[in-house]
């Protein structure tokens, strides 16, 4: 039973879409008009793939100087990888975040080219003197890192929009870590070739080997503190991800308070801007701090402050000076970081138990969410109005994100089983499509939440703050560093290690040039290009475009679609789909758990017409009501008490009810003997089939795989054939009978359920005034009046395995109750048409209900399999009742 919430507003049509998603059509469209091109590309780029992984494996051989480089490269690509399968409340498909990345590379070089000509041309400084190194440095970067970011959100104001908070922490960690990868590779680079005499004296100091206080990369995908002499830095990844992912948050928070006027929502957006702009002035302060100290700022002779940070010894601003002081000189970032991410996932999970329809197949949130939340509410209720909903809320976003990486994986999980006969091959392309459904369907979800969309507003505020960024870092930065003393010349920043690596460069030979040259194109290639088609199929679902063909291809000649993919097949789209087929080894059960034919059939769906889907789900998850379960309170819970004793139950129906369902048990356990004889008798012949096999969805499909595997065995004899057919006829029949008897079954049990119920009413002396048997969902099971009208009983029935809804019924306040609690039976009784008739027609009962002579009582009558009535006694809110009734 379901309710409409009043904040409903349906729109299933698709918002208009960006001029990305535009292009991207048109290139499809352009492409799919021209087959035999579109296959001859596909050939060239896998060739060229190949060939550009085969030259960086020989640049790292003949270039000795370039490994400790492509070590650094392939740390931070791990970074960014890593993260983004452990954020699992993301929308970012895998195809744009890692081109995102990738753009990023170049982004950073010519941050360090804009450095350059700043110190150079503003400056008129050499590029590793004080004023650079801590002034540009610090500002230029900490700023220019985030102007990627807020393109994004700048050219795609509605994608941004349906960003996840994890989203925008990814982007964040994506361009810092794109510089790091810049910054780190070069300096790796001077330290093992490059830099004249300053490279030859770290080689020979070092031994060749990374010196100690230098950034390390390990399968745990968060650099270290960079601690030097007091001063610590987070690292360019880790403190542009702080930024963009306080940003993250601090929109979602903002959302939350639209509308209101409250002082409360006043100081969410205040420090909604406040927060994420304190983040960015801690990161350069941290940075500028830590080139500063390592730039001859230590402590002063025979002082404990380091002279950079003395006012009598500096020109280092004071908002820099006090900002490090305050923040602990830059340490602890990477730990807050991954504090961050936590927090991120964990606002994002809340949003989305909050929309249960959007997943790939919807699921109620679970009971006991929604009971943990009630008696976090019920603990609190008497605090202060301000506090009172917080530990429900942390409830929600601790339990309710649980339950939702639960759900999604386990869904990609049964997905990516390959069912009996199938090959892994086609089990993976379907557990790719259904993780990319599951990816959209999220990103549905936070369109419902985020509402309507200014795109004027929100262009105009990113790009407000896109000067403000650029402002920093051409004005703020060379005026900052103009007043800084020259310490002494120290190139270890991204613009000084260009500057010495133009050196190294020009004293190697063409070959060697052409090499590298040739070895950083490919890595490049292979960074964003390679692995951004890997999982090509994720972008799909963005604008329905319908790239699903692959499944099908598989299915109808896989011979012919396994020599395509070897030839259009990238190294790493290679190492990603063995991942998937890997994943095609889970264990067996998961094909045949709860749900896993629905899981199937969704994607079967989406792989037929992803437009379709997709319009579809759209048009499902903005008709849900969005629901607001921090708002439960005791009214929720379910609370019964046994007083079977305290009634003389006389059966009268009831009787003959149970008969009647105990027939249709015997028919029902004939049936599925037969069944089971039928499957031993396939099962002994070599034929894999299980009751799994035997569902509604699936039988068809099931008895056609068993003639066929029958007609085409050929060491079968013609008589034994022919026996084994006449079996996979009699399996089909008993198991439609079996379908059948269990269908019969069900309605005999709530017959007899139905039955106990209304004996139980005439056992309390009451006569039955409104009967909801048969009229569906939204009504009372039984109403009763006892004959001295002082009671007013409403009943729950259930015979034999039934038991009361966990999931309940949605609220108009956005909450779920289960059946059987205070607030189910109010918002029943407010819909229940014919309970709500009966009213009208004897308003003396309900005066009486308000004044009390008439006591609304609610009990669950549960007729069990085995002949007993056991009948308890529910807990009611009387307020409730009468809130409904008037």
């Amino acid at each position: 039973m379901t309710t409409s919430s009043p904040d409903v507003r349906p729109t299933p049509d698709a918002p208009p879409r960006e001029w990305w998603q535009v292009w991207a059509q048109r290139r499809a469209e352009w492409w799919a008009a021209r087959p035999v091109l579109a296959a001859r590309w596909a050939k060239v780029r896998a060739i060229g793939l190949w060939v550009g992984l085969t030259c960086v494996l020989g640049m790292l051989v003949l270039v000795p100087d370039v490994r400790l480089s492509v070590r650094a490269w392939l740390g931070c690509a791990w970074v960014v990888i890593a993260w983004f399968f452990l954020a699992r409340t993301k929308t970012l498909t895998w195809s744009a975040y890692l081109r995102f990345f990738t753009a990023c590379i170049p982004w950073s070089i010519g941050i360090g080219i804009l450095s350059t000509w700043l110190a150079a041309t503003v400056l008129d400084a050499r590029v590793g003197s004080t004023g650079p190194m801590v002034g540009i440095a610090s500002v230029t970067e900490e700023t220019l890192k985030l102007v990627p970011v807020a393109l994004v959100a700048l050219l795609a104001p509605r994608r941004a929009s349906r960003f996840a908070a994890t989203d925008w922490l990814l982007l964040g960690l994506a361009s810092g870590t794109a510089f790091l990868l810049a910054e780190e590779t070069l300096r790796r680079l001077l330290l093992s070739g490059g830099g004249g005499l300053i490279g030859l004296l770290e080689r020979l100091i070092h031994g060749g080997r990374l010196p100690e206080d230098w950034i390390r990369f390990s399968t745990w995908p968060v650099p270290t503190d960079w601690d030097q002499t007091g001063a610590g830095f987070g690292g360019h990844g880790v403190v542009t991800a702080i930024v963009t992912g306080l940003v993250g948050v601090a929109l979602v928070l903002a959302r939350h308070v639209r509308g209101r006027v409250d002082r409360t929502a006043l100081l969410v957006r205040v420090g909604a801007v406040v927060v994420p702009v304190m983040a960015l002035v801690v990161a350069i302060a941290d940075h500028a701090a830590y080139n500063g100290t390592s730039n001859g700022g230590g402590a002063g002779t025979g002082a404990s402050t380091p002279y950079w940070l003395d006012p009598a010894t500096t020109n280092v601003p004071w908002w820099i000076r006090v900002t490090w002081s305050a923040f602990g000189h830059g340490h602890h970032r990477p730990a807050f970081f991954v504090l961050l991410a936590v927090v991120v996932l964990l606002v994002d999970g809340a949003r989305l138990a909050r929309v249960p329809s959007a997943a790939l197949v919807e699921v109620p949130r679970p009971v006991w969410v929604d009971q943990a939340i009630v008696r976090c509410n019920i603990a609190t209720a008497t605090w202060p109005a301000a506090l009172r909903h917080v530990p429900a809320a942390v409830a929600l976003a601790v339990l309710g994100t649980v339950w939702v990486v639960v759900r999604d994986w386990t869904t990609a999980v049964t997905a990516f089983v390959a069912e009996p006969g199938e090959s892994r091959r086609v089990a993976a392309q379907r557990g790719l499509m259904a993780v990319s459904a599951q990816r959209a369907a999220r990103e549905l979800g936070y369109e419902r939440l985020a509402g309507p969309v200014d795109v004027t507003a929100r262009r105009t505020v990113v790009a407000g703050a896109l000067v403000v960024l650029l402002l920093g870092a051409l004005v703020l930065a060379p005026v900052t560093a103009s007043g800084l003393d020259t310490l002494y010349d120290d190139p270890n920043w991204l613009a000084g290690v260009m500057d010495a690596i133009g050196r190294w460069w020009h004293n190697q030979s063409l070959a060697t040039q052409l090499l590298v040259g040739a070895g950083i194109v490919a890595l490049v290639a292979l960074s964003g290009g390679s692995l951004g088609v890997a999982l090509g199929v994720s972008g799909v679902l963005t604008w329905g475009l319908d790239k699903s063909h692959g499944i099908a291809t598989w299915m109808r000649d896989p011979r012919q679609a396994t020599r395509d993919y070897f030839r259009t097949a990238t190294p790493f789209q290679m190492a990603m789909d063995g991942l998937a087929i890997a994943t095609t080894f889970a264990p067996g059960n998961f094909l045949r758990s709860r749900g896993a034919a629905a899981v199937r059939g969704a994607v079967d769906d989406v792989a037929e017409d992803p437009v379709l889907w997709l319009t579809n789900k759209r048009g499902a998850v903005q008709n849900a009501p969005v629901q607001n379960p921090v708002q439960a309170g005791a009214s929720h819970l379910v609370s019964k008490k046994n007083i079977t004793d305290q009634v003389s139950f006389q059966a009268n129906e009831h009787t003959q009810a149970l008969t009647q369902r105990q027939a249709a048990a015997a028919a029902h356990t004939a049936n599925r003997a037969a069944v089971a004889q039928k499957l031993e008798v396939l099962t002994d012949a070599g034929f894999s089939v299980s009751r799994s096999d035997l569902v509604n969805r699936e039988i068809d499909g099931t008895v056609r795989r068993l003639r066929n595997a029958i007609r085409t065995d050929t060491s079968l004899s013609p008589g034994r054939s022919t026996a084994l057919r006449r079996h996979v006829a009699e399996l089909e029949a008993a198991a439609r009978n079996e379908h059948a008897s269990s269908t019969a079954l069900n309605r005999a049990s709530a017959d007899m359920g139905e039955a106990a119920g209304r004996d139980a009413l005439r056992s309390q002396n009451a006569d039955i005034v409104v009967d909801g048997v048969g009229a569906g969902r939204d009504t009372i099971d039984i109403v009763g009046l006892t004959r001295e009208r002082d009671q007013l009983l409403f009943i729950e029935a259930k015979g034999g395995g039934s038991r009361l809804s966990t999931s309940g019924r949605l609220l108009p306040d956005g909450t779920r109750a289960p059946q059987g609690s205070p607030a189910y039976l109010a918002d029943v009784v407010r819909v229940d048409k014919a309970l709500q008739q009966w009213l009208r027609d004897n308003p003396d009962i309900v005066q009486a209900l308000v004044d009390g002579t008439v006591r609304p009582r609610y009990q669950l009558v549960h007729a069990t399999a085995k002949g007993t009535v056991r009948i308890f006694e529910l807990t009611i809110d009387p307020a409730l009742i009468l809130k409904a009734i008037t």
